[in-house]
């Protein structure tokens, strides 16, 4: 979560930190930046957006080496 919350702008991750961590309104968030609310909405939907996009990328392009790959084969087998 970390590597993604890099990858975007400050003023996004901001944005997007403030709704969902600190559980503030879109209006809170409008009036604390002076924004418009619907901005405010469509900034932490793109976001959301982009964060499902970067979770749904193959295992290797969040750096897990070839030693983790191979723990993640193992831990496989023992589960099943």
């Amino acid at each position: 979560m970390d590597k993604f919350l890099e990858s975007i702008s400050l003023a996004n991750r901001v944005i997007f930190l403030r709704r969902y961590w600190f559980c503030e309104t879109y209006a809170e968030i409008a009036s604390h930046y002076g924004i418009k609310e619907r901005k405010v909405k469509r900034i932490v939907l793109d976001t959301r957006k982009q964060m499902c996009a970067y979770l749904e990328k193959p295992w290797g392009t969040f750096g897990i080496n070839k030693v983790d790959n191979k723990f993640l084969r193992d831990a496989e087998n023992v589960v099943s």
